[in-house]
């Protein structure tokens, strides 16, 4: 994930008009600090931290009439003006503008709304996984491939003789089956789960009076059991298999290679056989189970702005419902830069945890707040914060419309970028940025000072495997806060609004894409992606 506000902001102050028109020049426009007019916002101070809900915005005006605060008309005439207005979650922008004939002075200020975390440790119950009916099939297919012959013989081996009289003693020599095959069946608390082994073959080496071995069979041998999926408060899963039953359907063997009159007793060899599959079975699955599961643990390497990031998944429940098992989990994270910038927290959601989605096979909802607090540390890092030059090429813009050769850009964000869902729009949203361009030796000024927001539309989706972030059409504001230039602040502001080159814009900002994980072996590579109705998390879903 890479921060756009560097590119916001440069792309924000070209105001270069395609005909190359000659640099501008005072036409004596008055300033805002001249106290001839002007309109300020006093509170909220500008990159406030704020709650939801109403706010008191005041404000103060001079030589103005037709005063608005957001569009709406406001008393002014005393050369004060107070209004309630409603914070919504996210970046709010006020705009105060008051007109004298056709003269106009404007004022905006960003501050931010909502509920903040600490900055510290993991991410509370930041992610959910859910493996529905097909999941748990395919991780039934993933998990009976690992049992094979081979390995359930070497475990037998361990076990041998597996049974022991006076009669006799009998060890396994080789064990035979085809493909092993579990089936889960989810339920309310508890899932069932039955292990079947089909088409066995064994060989018994029995010790008695004359050594001899034997040929046994079985159609299939059923293994019944409860499956519990639990965590084992270190931020692993954990598996058991408990209440197992056993049954061999079709059992047989070959009593020609049975010396003499020797005879085993009703139901001994068959008893025996059960027995010690039921053993092994009990013992082998939940290991089994659990190295599918570890697989889950979830890991993210990203690169912010030249600095690595780790996440990580701490498991923190499971349960299992009749649609499937549930799993929820806290993410850490590891930022190697510490942040130098002092905030109440980070922007979290007001809702319970992630919910992911119940009708496809396998899901995944991933928290806004994982977002927001990865946006926190590249804020609160100063990675944003940075100074361009047009004379090292890291400020790509033509100064000449300013009649200005050389420029520099410093970029201060005095907000963290956050992610917001806005009706059915989800918005990356900047605000409160602010920038100075100096451009030494400029016949019109020496400096620029601007507060800048931007609201870009964000469409998520994935293509073969991953995450894609496709960025539109921003709606942008900013204001002059300072100048040397001796020209109106509203009308610099207004005349680069007018000039904003909105298509380079768009065209700059681009895709984000980044892989998606494997969950226990199974692909979202042909996911599909949706925002959640709370507006504060993203459900990836797939179908396997």
């Amino acid at each position: 994930m890479r921060s756009f506000a560097p590119l916001l902001i440069v792309l924000a102050i070209v105001g270069c008009k395609k005909d190359e028109p000659a640099p501008l020049t005072t036409t004596g426009g008055s300033n805002p600090t001249s106290g001839e007019l002007a309109i300020d916002i006093l509170e909220p101070v500008a990159g406030a931290h704020l709650p939801v809900g109403s706010v008191t915005v005041e404000g103060t005006q001079t030589g103005l009439s037709n005063v608005t605060l957001n569009g709406d008309a406001i008393e002014a005439a005393a050369g004060s003006f107070s209004r309630e207005l409603t914070l919504e979650r996210g970046i709010n922008n006020f705009e105060a503008r008051g007109e004298k004939g056709t003269t106009f002075r404007m004022t905006r200020r960003a501050v931010l709304a909502g509920s903040f975390a600490e900055p510290v440790g993991a991410i509370d119950e930041a992610l959910g996984v859910r493996l529905n009916q097909g999941g748990l099939d395919a991780m039934g297919g993933i998990v009976g491939g690992l049992l094979d012959p081979a390995g359930l013989t070497k475990s037998l081996a361990k076990a041998n003789p597996i049974y022991e009289s006076f009669l006799f003693d009998a060890a396994i020599s080789t064990l035979d089956f085809a493909p092993l095959e579990m089936e889960f069946a989810p339920g309310q608390g508890q899932m069932a789960l039955d292990v079947v082994l089909p088409d066995i073959e064994a060989v018994l080496a029995i010790d008695t009076l004359i050594d001899f071995d034997l040929e046994v069979t079985a159609d299939e041998a059923r293994i019944g059991g409860i499956m519990s999926i639990g965590t084992d408060g270190q931020g692993h899963l954990t598996a058991d298999f408990t209440n197992a039953t056993v049954s061999l359907d079709g059992f047989d063997y070959d009593t020609s290679l049975i010396p003499g009159d020797f005879s085993f007793g009703e139901g001994t060899l068959e008893g025996i056989v059960e027995g010690v599959l039921l053993d092994q079975i009990e013992v082998l699955v939940p290991g089994l189970l659990e190295e599918q599961l570890a697989a889950l643990d979830i890991a993210f390497e990203l690169d912010l702005l030249g600095t690595p990031v780790s996440i990580g998944t701490a498991f923190r429940s499971a349960f299992v419902d009749p649609d499937g098992v549930q799993l929820v989990a806290d993410l850490e994270i590891d930022v190697p830069a510490k942040g130098t910038k002092v905030a109440p927290g980070f922007l979290v959601g007001e809702s319970d945890r992630p919910t992911p989605n119940t009708d496809a096979d396998m899901s995944m909802a991933l928290s806004d707040d994982l977002v927001n607090r990865l946006l926190f540390e590249v804020w609160s890092g100063g990675l944003v914060d940075q100074t361009l030059s047009t004379e090292d090429g890291s400020l790509p813009l033509d100064l000449g419309a300013f009649g200005a050769e050389t420029g520099t850009l410093a970029l201060d964000a005095k907000l963290p970028p956050v992610l917001i869902q806005k009706g059915a729009v989800t918005e990356l949203q900047i605000g409160e940025l602010q920038a100075r361009l100096e451009t030494p030796g400029n016949v019109n000024f020496s400096y620029l000072d601007l507060a800048i927001s931007a609201k870009v539309p964000v469409d998520l989706e994935v293509v073969d495997g991953n995450l894609t972030v496709a960025l539109g059409t921003p709606d942008l504001q900013f204001v002059v806060r300072d100048t040397d230039w001796d020209f109106d602040h509203s009308a610099i502001t207004q005349l680069l609004e007018d000039e904003l080159p909105i298509e380079a814009l768009v065209l700059s900002l681009g895709t984000i894409s980044f892989e998606l994980p494997e969950l226990a072996g199974l692909s979202l590579e042909n996911a599909a992606i949706d925002r959640d109705p709370s507006g504060v998390f993203t459900n990836i879903a797939a179908d396997l």
